[in-house]
């Protein structure tokens, strides 16, 4: 067993680093939500607490240097695979991610979502 590469193709939010984002000072328990271990986890559960189901926050890059995108939909392409994604955009999408910011008190780095071609190292 190795270290590969996987291309995860996304629709939603780049959010990048933890690091980058404004958590609501008022959101319960921000600075330990920050400094999580399982932070993917304890954010997807946020999002459950609010009522948010079809939506989750994905990590990329590495596991040294995770970054996160806010995702409706994930295609992972593994190492030595190949994928033919569906591309077709769901209205429902767009409104379930928007309330899922509004859960999470982020602001992402792009204005409307989109499709997010990011990589995951390890």
């Amino acid at each position: 067993m190795g270290i590969s590469s996987d291309g995860i193709l996304s629709y939603g939010y780049n959010l990048g680093s933890p690091e980058d984002w404004a958590l609501d000072p008022m959101l319960s328990d921000a600075d330990e939500i920050m400094e999580e271990e399982d932070f993917e986890d304890v954010v997807n559960d946020l999002l459950l607490a609010g009522g948010i189901t079809d939506i989750k926050v994905v990590c990329y890059c590495s596991c040294e240097y995770p970054m996160y995108t806010l995702v409706a939909k994930k295609y992972t392409c593994y190492r030595g695979d190949c994928i033919i994604p569906d591309l077709t955009i769901q209205a429902e999408w767009i409104e379930k991610l928007d309330r899922a910011l509004d859960v999470l008190r982020i602001k992402p780095f792009q204005e409307r979502p989109a499709w997010i071609l990011t990589s995951m190292y390890g």
